[in-house]
């Protein structure tokens, strides 16, 4: 495994073939050969109340999905799928705040 903090030897599976689709299960898109992971950490998720004490992503929150904290994150899309990464929307930021990205 190859990341920004260097490389690891790690025991994965290769999986071909999944597709992937937003919530409501429009825009399908196929992705890349895919590798599993036991567990993908998450740090820093934005979360509606740090981002109503920033006025310019406001507009943001009602097109976030719930936030389940004990629903653990299953996959992890990287800059091999140039596609799923494409943004749809920007919100910049305020002066040196934060800014919000929708993708597909």
């Amino acid at each position: 495994m190859r990341t920004i903090n260097g490389t690891a030897k790690t025991r994965c599976k290769a999986i071909e073939g999944l597709i992937i689709t937003d919530l409501k299960g429009n825009h399908a898109l196929p992705l890349p050969r895919c590798y599993t992971q036991s567990e993908i950490p998450v740090d820093n998720c934005p979360l509606p109340p740090v981002l109503l004490e920033m006025p310019s992503l406001k507009e943001a929150i009602d097109e976030m999905h719930e936030y389940m904290p004990d629903v653990p994150v299953g996959l992890l899309i990287g800059s091999n799928c140039p596609k799923a990464l494409q943004p749809q929307r920007v919100i910049p930021n305020a002066g040196n705040g934060l800014f919000a990205v929708k993708y597909v």
